[in-house]
């Protein structure tokens, strides 16, 4: 009888225990996850793993937390019937449901954000758990063209579904313009020069920096051309906003809609200038690259062979996977360039190969310290 007790307390408390980690868990920007990790905090890895596929933790977590409340409310019943009834078990329903929130609540009061830090095994294995079950169930998009309903949405639409769910929890850092691809204009440059740089690069508007390399603010064009024969820009100068590369795209995206703003500056969390954001940036993460004239026609990635791919190190990681149809792990980097960066440890050198389980990375090109281009290859046919 006691043992039986124990097992049905313990149930209760295990369901609130993970309720209150998810909660913690999903209260973590994955950017200072990332950083968590690279400051060496323990559990940090696995919180930013859990946090790249976040959309599979709420149904993960509501199922471990179902059946365990399920299997508290099934040994209580058995163990109070006989004695008091049938009418107990709504009763039981109710405490059981009840004790789990305020445990989750009181633990979660208490213990977040480091909850999910301590916990980040157990969730690891939950979410593993409700990814197993989701893959047991038939999955509708398998169906044959014949036997889906006309007005099913197609393949552009979902796309587009797909790309707004995975906007919601994209941050600034993922969309920015890195600071080294950043063109700017100096504080000094004549309006001529900056004419000049507008008709070569195709941009509105320039972040303008100041004599140590710190943003002093924006130029627009349209303000060189109603100014005449103006001859120093500095007078043009406009304040520039500035944003932490920790802000959500969607948040920023609507700010920017509603105060009219085209350009903003990223800075990190030491306030150092480490990109820069424009709407044109964000709304291509939701419909996809939106081309001008003005635009490269240079791909981020050319197939040489079947198994040889020729990529711009700013490729993300999920492009990279697309590419070449293997799936890279992207918990600890965004781009082909941070992957080569970590294998390395160090700087590497033009000509250098690095190896994943199921790829080969050769350093094609380096410019100063940052790689530019990289050749990849699929080895996964070896194993």
């Amino acid at each position: 009888m006691i043992i039986a007790w124990v097992l049905v307390v313990g149930a209760l408390l295990v369901a609130a225990w993970v309720r209150a980690a998810s909660a913690s868990l999903l209260s973590i920007p994955r950017a200072d996850a990332l950083h968590d990790q690279r400051e060496g905090r323990r559990g940090a890895g696995r919180v930013a793993g859990l946090l790249a596929h976040r959309d599979d933790i709420p149904a993960a977590v509501a199922l471990t937390t179902l059946t365990l409340l399920v299997a508290a409310v099934s040994g209580a019943t058995l163990l109070i019937s006989d004695t008091f009834g049938l009418w107990t078990v709504p009763v039981v329903v109710i405490v059981a449901v009840l004790s789990a929130e305020v445990i989750a609540r009181a633990l979660g009061r208490r213990l977040v954000p480091h909850l999910a830090y301590w916990s980040a095994p157990v969730l690891g294995v939950v979410v593993a758990g409700g990814r197993w079950a989701a893959e047991q169930v038939p999955d509708e998009n398998n169906r044959t063209e014949e036997e889906a309903p006309e007005d099913e949405i197609d393949d552009q639409e979902r796309r587009l579904v797909d790309s707004v769910l995975a906007f919601s929890e994209t941050v600034v850092r993922e969309v920015m313009t890195p600071r080294p691809d950043m063109i700017t204009v100096d504080l000094e440059a004549t309006a001529a020069q900056v004419r000049r740089m507008a008709t070569e690069y195709g941009m509105s508007r320039f972040p303008v920096v100041d004599e140590v390399g710190e943003v002093a603010g924006l130029v627009l064009v349209k303000d060189l051309l109603r100014s005449g024969d103006v001859r120093s820009i500095a007078a043009l100068v406009r304040e520039a906003d500035f944003v932490p590369e920790s802000k959500r795209a969607r948040e920023l995206l609507s700010e920017m809609q509603s105060a009219k703003k085209h350009m903003v500056i990223v800075v990190d969390e030491f306030g150092a200038v480490c990109g820069l954001v424009t709407i044109e940036d964000l709304l291509e993460e939701l419909v996809g690259e939106i081309a001008d004239e003005t635009d490269s026609d240079i791909p981020l990635v050319e197939q040489v062979t079947d198994k040889r791919w020729a990529v711009d190190a700013r490729l993300t990681i999920s492009e990279l996977a697309e590419a070449t149809d293997i799936e890279v792990s992207d918990e600890e980097w965004d781009t082909v360039g941070g992957l080569v960066f970590d294998l390395a440890e160090r700087v590497p050198e033009e000509g250098e190969r690095f190896e994943t389980e199921q790829l080969a990375l050769t350093v094609v090109r380096m410019q100063g310290r940052r790689i530019t281009e990289v050749l990849v290859d699929r080895i996964a046919d070896r194993q």
